[in-house]
């Protein structure tokens, strides 16, 4: 009786592969069988593997016959088992593929293809009177009808599909404190790590390596006009962090940059953070009106994104509004797919957004000042933009040429404190945020 080890299902297989009539129509215990011509030997079988990762290159072979929930279920058990570059997530109750580090999501007609390249479906075929006594049954191929595809898409459980909530490109901090730098899917954070580049490895945790990495991130901001410099740093600092750990936080507060003119430098605080944890910098205009910001986040969360920016609110524009107070507080979001029907949930999990807003004299409003953390820029230029002389001239350039580097001392920060034990530090733990306080506001202050 199931369950079966590794070496039981090899052995049966093995049993089964005979071409006798009866073995010809055994079947497994969840109805997989294994093609003729790719039957394993004997000698494969180890008694101490448990079958879930061993990859036997093996089609497996599902009779299509009713009933129907058994078909269903064994192609189901298949794409489950499916672990290369074709393998199944669920994310916001669909199923979905990570093709080269995008999530995209699978039709009907793609999911159709999937099954006719993971799975040998097929009927048998009985003697009839006419042939000639002895024949035996024949298995006849038969392409997957469009009803399965359909079914496996709504069907309400996924069993065994793990669930995704994004995809990264760089190294972030696990829950546990580690540093997340296997690709592939991480079942801790439930991330994709789509790895493109190689990056360098944390150095010795100390508390003195994370103050020397504290210090290189604040260069990058030092020439900023902060109304308070070292409020504006630690603001600065906070939205590299929070992007970095946001896997293992439920809640982040917003965190604002706002200035006194034009051309102060304000939204390079907010991309410079995302240039350096995620290697993207991508703004979005706000919408005063709750419908449309509801369709704009709804869109993010659909997609996977792991930050919105809000970039030159104006000043006669508040930012607030139900639908960003409810983003800052509830670790899931559900609403209606613009011009669908269609819901997009995070299905009880962490939406995993990290909320940035940039403008000049923010006019912050409501229940949105206590979710937010911000920095003020106060430049005495009549014309900011103009301003030279810097230590970066180009400021974006130094980071892209320096991404991965920089990158690793957020990581030291973060790292280095779990290391140490997460020592309690003299924080203001802010209502509803109080994960970040403890982790991403306590690192920068010890």
């Amino acid at each position: 009786k199931p369950p079966w080890s590794l070496a039981e299902v090899k052995r049966a297989c093995s049993n089964a592969a005979k071409p006798t009539v009866a073995n010809e129509l055994v079947r497994m215990p969840w109805g997989i069988h294994l093609t003729e011509r790719e039957q394993p030997k004997p000698q494969d079988a180890d008694p101490g593997d448990d079958g879930d990762e061993v990859d036997l290159k093996l089609k497996p072979q599902v009779q299509d016959t009713p009933p129907q929930v058994n078909v269903i279920n064994e192609v189901l058990h298949a794409l489950a088992h499916v672990k290369d570059e074709r393998r199944l997530f669920v994310k916001g109750g669909e199923i979905v593929s990570v093709i080269e580090g995008k999530i995209a999501k699978h039709t009907e007609a793609t999911l159709q293809t999937l099954i006719t390249d993971v799975v040998d479906l097929y009927v048998m075929k009985m003697p009839t009177a006419k042939e000639e006594a002895g024949a035996v049954p024949k298995r006849i191929a038969v392409h997957p009808k469009p009803w399965l595809a359909r079914a496996i898409i709504q069907h309400l459980t996924m069993p065994g599909l793990a669930k995704l909530d994004g995809v990264v490109s760089a190294p972030i901090l696990r829950p546990d404190g580690s540093v997340l730098s296997t690709a592939g899917y991480d079942e801790q954070t439930r991330l994709f790590y789509h790895a493109a580049e190689e990056y360098p490895s944390l150095p010795a945790l100390s508390v003195d390596s994370a103050r020397a990495a504290r210090e290189r991130l604040e260069d990058l901001f030092a020439e900023m006009p902060w109304q308070n410099d070292k409020i504006g740093k630690a603001v600065a600092l906070s939205g590299i962090l929070s992007l970095l750990a946001r896997a293992t936080l439920d809640r982040v507060p917003a965190h604002a940059a706002s200035g006194n003119a034009i051309g102060t430098g304000k939204t390079k605080v907010p991309e410079i953070a995302t240039m350096i944890a995620l290697g993207q910098k991508e703004t979005s205009s706000w919408a005063a009106e709750d419908v449309e910001l509801r369709k704009l986040i709804t869109s993010k969360v659909d997609t996977g994104a792991r930050y919105i920016l809000f970039d030159d609110v104006p000043g006669y524009q508040a930012f607030t509004g139900g639908a960003i107070n409810r983003l800052l507080t509830a670790t899931t979001w559900s609403d209606r797919l613009l011009g669908s029907n269609d819901l997009c949930s995070s299905e009880g999990q962490v939406h995993g957004l990290t909320v940035f807003v940039t403008g000049v004299n923010l006019n912050i409003k409501s229940d949105v000042i206590r979710r937010t953390i911000c920095a003020f820029m106060n430049s005495e230029h009549e014309a900011p933009w103009l301003r030279t002389g810097f230590k970066y001239p180009d400021l974006d350039a130094f980071v892209a040429d320096n991404r991965k580097p920089i990158l690793v001392d957020g990581l030291t920060i973060l790292a280095a404190y779990f290391a140490a034990g997460k020592p309690k530090q003299e924080v203001v733990r802010l209502g509803s945020f109080e994960q970040w306080s403890d982790l991403v506001a306590s690192s920068l202050v010890w």
